[in-house]
């Protein structure tokens, strides 16, 4: 009598079934058939000829020649454990994202949602100033949407790009033409994520976007913003399906977002060739749910109509965790989200908190502080003739009394605070609209009272507009320092200074941001004497100026910049304004006033060894410079100028 453990036997078991099942397949003609029946094939796209290759089990190949796009279904490892597997009933066949449901009352997305948060929504028009403070609304609550975009959004030239910047986004527009309506894609991405703008990859015949995310120790990830119009045509399918051939076949994950305008859930639209190709392509949509609800007047009721053209293709649906429709008022549209499982390196970006330094001057005893400066060796410094070797030396004594007294503290930044007129009861009573409107959709309330709702809201994220600026503005009417910052603040004219996450440098992508400041250093520093050997330009003739200015002096006057008084310089140093930011030195300008008598002597030396001398020190020659973007390629650098 032989015992055997029950592990054992179960081993036994899945050999005998897998065995009988290769023993029966050698035994059978194969076919399409046979193999769709045991789903032991899986499509996958590839360039290949034009034909379609079956692989089975037994390394057995058919080879079927037909006319339509090349298609190749692989050998998939767990094929053969398929029907023992099923015998087990605990174990998901094919994992991949969560199913999706209208979240009742969601004004964002889960705040513990983890991974990549990419997102669409037909916005229906953005130059609504209400729709635009809600969006900036969203994208600064928790967590971080690192890519949305949104179609329809009716804009031409005559908007321009300050106007829609939001702080810590970088966005790529796509307008119509001045000549027509509607249409329009914008894109924003959160600066946190690198990313290159592939238009190369797009087509003037469609309004899509496409950008190429390369998240750190992750394979790049394509992903293309659609926008296909209610009246397209078969022709316009067709480019559309040649954009997304061409990204399928850069053998990467990729990700198409869009408003297709072609409702998944009527059997009619998914007999169209140009889903057809789309299943032939291996991606397949996330979307479940209805993502447009359509309210008409009709014969005094409304008619609601529900339908999903709002889709989410992917090429990987693994990768994938969650699908999200949150029912957001904003549109007719709902938005739609894929949450793009990532590691912790992704992650940890994303978890940082901004920091600062400063100096606590509030414990600061000034007479031991100026005691100390009067005890410093200031006199080695006259031991230099050059200034630059002297300025430094004085940085070295000075910050060493600072420190003592005032030491470097680093504490965290509160999280951005934007639109101070979206007050908390605005923001509760745009949850309300959301679930308002879930209701009308389910037939529980009316849609005149979702409507009635959704304008009161629109008037008082208006009036608390308003009323903000207005109090602002009287209760700084003599400050004109903040009332240029309140004016900027109502016309969102603060222009977006980020240093781009990627630069073309003769050909080559460069990403790393120590190489792209350097480049600009390069490049702005350069500026100047590419313009003096520029061939093309002519040499001024300012003979015309020097004969003005000998008809003005004498010949024997000759040019001098005189020497620096104590007096001259201690006037300059106590009316230098406290509010103004500290330079590259991190110099304190209020120490510098509490101990301007100390160190007096010291800098008036330095100021005129640098005059007598001709020579600027080397440490007043840097500065802190911000390239700002104009027009044309982000990626170029010739499209930047420098702010200091």
């Amino acid at each position: 009598m032989v015992l055997i453990n029950r592990k054992t036997l179960i081993k036994l078991v899945m050999c005998q079934l897998t065995c009988s099942l290769i023993i029966w397949i050698s035994t059978k003609p194969l076919c399409l058939n046979h193999l769709q029946d045991l789903r032991l094939i899986k499509p996958r796209y590839d360039n290949l000829p034009t034909q379609i290759k079956y692989q089975t089990t037994i390394n057995s190949t058919i080879k079927i020649k037909r006319a339509r796009a090349p298609t190749n279904f692989y050998y998939n490892s767990t094929a053969s454990f398929r029907p023992t597997i099923q015998l087990m009933h605990d174990i998901e066949l094919n994992p991949g994202p969560t199913n999706q449901t209208h979240e009742n009352g969601c004004f964002d997305l889960p705040k513990k949602t983890k991974g990549l948060i990419i997102g669409h929504l037909n916005i229906r028009s953005i130059k609504c100033a209400t729709k635009l403070d809600e969006i900036k609304a969203l994208l600064i609550r928790k967590p971080t949407i690192h890519v949305i975009s949104f179609s329809e959004t009716w804009l031409n030239d005559s908007w321009p790009d300050d106007m829609l910047y939001i702080p810590n986004y970088t966005f790529i527009r796509l307008d119509r033409s001045s000549n027509t309506s509607g249409g329009g894609i914008i894109t924003y991405i959160h600066n946190d994520v690198p990313f290159t703008h592939r238009s190369d990859l797009g087509s003037e015949n469609i309004e899509s976007t496409c950008i190429e995310i390369k998240p750190h120790y992750v394979s790049p990830i394509l992903l293309l913003n659609v926008y296909r119009p209610p009246s397209a045509d078969s022709s316009h399918d067709y480019c559309l399906t040649e954009i997304l051939e061409r990204v399928a076949s850069e053998n990467k994950e990729c990700y198409f977002l869009g408003d297709f305008n072609m409702n998944v859930l009527c059997q009619k639209s998914k007999s169209s060739v140009f889903l057809k190709r789309i299943h032939q392509l291996g991606l397949k949509q996330l979307v479940t749910v209805p993502t447009r609800t359509e309210a008409r007047y009709v014969n005094g009721s409304f008619s609601v109509t529900s339908t999903l053209i709002d889709h989410i293709y992917c090429s990987s649906e693994r990768n994938v965790a969650s699908i999200h429709v949150p029912p957001l008022s904003l549109s007719d549209h709902y938005p739609v989200f894929l949450v793009r499982r990532c590691n912790a390196s992704m992650r940890s970006k994303q978890n940082e908190k901004s920091t600062i330094q400063y100096r606590s001057l509030s414990n600061l005893n000034k007479t031991d502080f100026r005691e100390d400066l009067r005890l410093a060796p200031w006199s080695s410094i006259e031991a230099f003739d050059d200034p630059s070797d002297a300025l430094a030396l004085w940085y070295e004594i000075f910050q060493s009394v600072v420190e003592r007294h005032a030491p470097l503290r680093t504490k965290r930044v509160k999280s951005l605070q934007l639109l101070k007129w979206m007050t908390p009861e605005i923001l509760s009573d745009i949850k309300k609209r959301d679930q308002l409107k879930t209701k009308a959709r389910n037939g529980t309330i009316s849609w005149e009272t979702f409507r009635s709702c959704r304008n009161r809201i629109s008037f008082n994220i208006k009036q608390a507009k308003k009323n903000y600026f207005a109090h602002e503005i009287l209760q700084n009417k003599h400050d004109s320092r903040k009332l240029w910052k309140l004016m900027k603040e109502a016309g969102n004219l603060n222009s977006n200074k980020t240093t781009p996450n990627e630069i073309i440098d003769n050909g080559v992508s460069v990403t790393n941001p120590a190489i792209i400041a350097q480049l600009f250093n390069s490049h702005f520093s350069q500026i100047a004497d590419s313009v003096i050997h520029d061939t093309t330009h002519h040499e001024p003739n300012l003979e015309p100026l020097r004969q003005f200015v000998k008809t003005r002096l004498p010949d024997n006057h000759h040019f001098t910049v005189p020497v620096m008084s104590a007096e001259y310089l201690l006037n300059a140093i106590n009316n230098l304004s406290c509010n103004k930011a500290k330079g590259v030195d991190s110099i304190n300008i209020h120490l510098l006033q509490v101990g301007c008598n100390e160190v007096l002597p010291s800098l008036l030396y330095i100021y005129n060894t640098s005059i007598t001398s001709g020579i600027f020190p080397d440490q007043w020659k840097i500065s802190k410079i911000t390239p700002v973007f104009k027009k044309g390629s982000r990626q170029n650098k010739d499209n930047y100028r420098p702010i200091a």
